[in-house]
């Protein structure tokens, strides 16, 4: 398997569960609303950590993305 596409996949899946709990934030309220928040807070941080890495790695596995001649 590619490990890029792997990295690419686990970075979609974080983007998806962030948009997730996000909206079920909006969605609810009360003691579940609650929870909810406390997951929002952790996948943000897992999303950002992972889009970091992608970006790190698109960088350097697809260098003539950024090539400028």
């Amino acid at each position: 398997p590619n490990p890029y596409a792997i990295l690419v996949g686990f970075t979609t899946l974080a983007l998806i569960i962030m948009h997730s709990n996000i909206y079920l934030v909006m969605k609810t309220e009360g003691a579940l609303q609650k929870q909810i928040k406390g997951w929002v807070k952790h996948t943000i941080a897992v999303f950002a950590v992972m889009y970091g890495v992608t970006t790190v790695a698109t960088l350097l596995y697809v260098p003539n993305l950024v090539d400028l001649t």
